[in-house]
């Protein structure tokens, strides 16, 4: 969470309000990482001993579904490429004053 409040509060983007997304997108993080290190340690595949062939582990899937919502959270807060456009050029706020520049 340091990491994206430290690049998100110089330029005054983060309000009290915005927590609840914050932590989901943590959270988010959180699960994907774990997932990452899962599937990296068991393989992405396992041989399915009631079919032919081979099917995606649990982690897979958990990782997939993170990721989506990575990006969406992300982009709420303005954590993309994309959503930075949107957002301007801000500058630092100075007291209470946001300005957009």
């Amino acid at each position: 969470m340091g990491r994206v409040v430290s690049d998100l509060e110089p330029l005054g983007l983060l309000k009290n309000s915005d927590r609840a997304v914050l932590v989901a997108h943590c959270e988010c993080w959180s699960r994907y990482v774990t997932a990452v290190k899962q599937y990296r340690l068991e393989g992405v595949t396992r041989i399915n001993p009631t079919q032919v062939g081979s099917v995606s582990i649990p982690a897979v899937g958990v990782a997939e579904v993170a990721a989506v919502q990575l990006a969406k959270l992300g982009g709420l807060l303005g954590l993309s490429p994309i959503a930075e456009r949107g957002l301007g050029t801000f500058t630092p706020p100075d007291g209470d004053n946001i300005r957009r520049v």
